[in-house]
């Protein structure tokens, strides 16, 4: 046999293996896992969680965003919201129903923890020998969905609040600083105590800084009530001028919000652009 001869031979026969392992005869196609719920994310108007060792926490849906009830009224990072609403379309890995089988071998008999979407109940037990899924319980039957989601709601409840200091949207009336103060006078500001050689520019960029400034996180925090403090009056279109009090933290490059019991950490070169006009900011004690 000539070798062109023999190399369309072995071609033919390459191509014949390659449809073989292709279409696998005498098996049957996987079939789609099943999603966990028929729910979408876009009807969802209320959510609640409850974990183990950690504060419940309420979302309600707006006309048009989504708001934290509780453990405080705050406006809410839509990027970590978007993980709960995500479970909605979780693929079902196996079912069974819950009647046959002893949730305790699940630990569904006292749940890590109770998402609640509108009206329907998803609980959260323990995860399966091999660690890659959890168990899940919704009305009698019991789901396995994989693992990622359960860990996506034991975040702290701060870690669900908006970075931003305030609201698209924000303008500043006021601002007084522990050695300042600046009042809106029509298109104008006022500083005091007067400050010759700082420019309207300036004045502008420093209120703009504090109207879109963005936290690097945010934690829980409980004044003393010792600590110097921010005084803001800012309103959003169309509505009330709201006043708002900061503690400053200078140890912690943060702003203390008392009435919340959360703090706003920034970087060094954030928190001393929101405490002075200058970039020649002075340094504080550590002890302030």
């Amino acid at each position: 046999m000539k070798l062109p001869q023999l190399n369309g031979l072995l071609f033919i026969a390459i191509i014949i293996l390659l449809l073989i392992s292709w279409f696998e005869p005498g098996l049957t196609p996987e079939k789609l896992s099943p999603l966990l719920t028929s729910l979408h994310p876009k009807d969802i108007h209320t959510i609640h969680l409850q974990r183990h060792q950690l504060h419940d926490i309420d979302f309600e849906k707006t006309s048009s965003h989504w708001m934290m009830q509780k453990p405080i009224p705050s406006r809410i990072n839509p990027i970590y919201l978007d993980t709960i609403l995500d479970i909605t379309t979780a693929k079902s890995q196996h079912h069974f129903l819950a009647k046959d089988k002893s949730l305790t071998a699940y630990q569904l008999d006292k749940p890590l923890a109770v998402l609640r979407l509108n009206d329907m109940t998803i609980s959260f037990g323990g995860a399966d020998p091999l660690g890659k899924y959890r168990y899940v319980l919704i009305n009698d039957t019991i789901h396995l969905i994989n693992d990622s989601f359960y860990y996506s709601l034991r975040k702290p409840y701060t870690e669900y609040i908006d970075l931003s200091l305030f609201p698209a949207g924000a303008k500043i009336q006021q601002l007084q600083l522990p050695s300042l103060q600046l009042i809106k006078q029509g298109k104008n500001w006022q500083l005091s105590p007067e400050q010759v050689e700082v420019s309207t520019d300036t004045i502008n960029q420093f209120i703009h800084q504090w109207e879109h400034i963005s936290a690097l996180k945010i934690q829980e925090y409980h004044s003393n009530g010792l600590k110097p403090e921010v005084s803001i009056n800012w309103k959003q279109p169309g509505a009330d001028t709201i006043k708002q009090r900061m503690e400053i933290l200078y140890d912690e490059q943060a702003l203390g919000f008392a009435d919340k019991n959360i703090r706003y950490h920034f970087s060094k070169i954030q928190f001393s652009k929101l405490l002075h006009l200058h970039n020649d900011a002075p340094s504080h004690a550590s002890s302030l």
